[in-house]
């Protein structure tokens, strides 16, 4: 892994974190299966391969991002030599102790060297200190590589909501105990 510096984002970042590419390429998605019958209504998640490789676009507009951050309670910056390379915005309910990562991105050149993970663990430790007890992760369901690294990270699925982002895609929802 880079040396990485994760620190709380500054006015002056947030110009060079909207300029990341957010767009994210996988080769499998989570397909989901609802059977309904008059007393039961299931619904199942199935890993499906992709015939190819697609690249999928990132479900929020930059003028979104930058509204919300305006609003968070915190966004990271992962920094390498003093140059922003990678962020996660997150918010949090005090009442129920319940902080949400909604997005985590890499700049292209430095996805898969552990800086997500990194950002993600670091989000840990500052919920932690704010006594907070619960983190979920959210992702489009087509975003596979987010999808394994909260499996990897030890987050669990817990549930999703159609319709979920601005392109009404399906967001999924993995989240870990973190006390």
């Amino acid at each position: 892994m880079p040396e990485i510096k994760i620190r709380p984002a500054r006015e002056e970042d947030l110009e060079l974190l909207i300029e990341l590419e957010h767009a994210y390429t996988s080769s499998n998605v989570w397909q989901m299966d609802i059977k309904q019958d008059e007393n039961i209504i299931g619904v199942n998640f199935r890993d499906v391969r992709l015939p190819r490789v697609v690249q999928l676009n990132y479900p929020r507009s930059p003028k979104d991002l930058y509204a919300s951050w305006q609003q968070s309670p915190i966004v990271f910056v992962g920094s390498i030599d003093s140059y922003p390379v990678s962020y996660i915005y997150l918010d949090e309910d005090a009442t129920t102790g319940l902080v949400r990562v909604r997005d985590v991105v890499v700049s292209l050149e430095k996805r898969r060297q552990g800086i997500a993970s990194g950002l993600i663990l670091a989000s840990e430790g500052w919920a932690c200190r704010r006594e907070r007890t619960y983190m979920i992760l959210e992702m489009q369901s087509k975003n596979n590589p987010a999808i394994n690294l909260a499996k990897k990270l030890g987050y669990q699925f817990c549930g999703f909501q159609d319709q979920y982002y601005p392109n009404h895609d399906l967001a999924l929802f993995f989240g870990k105990s973190i006390r």
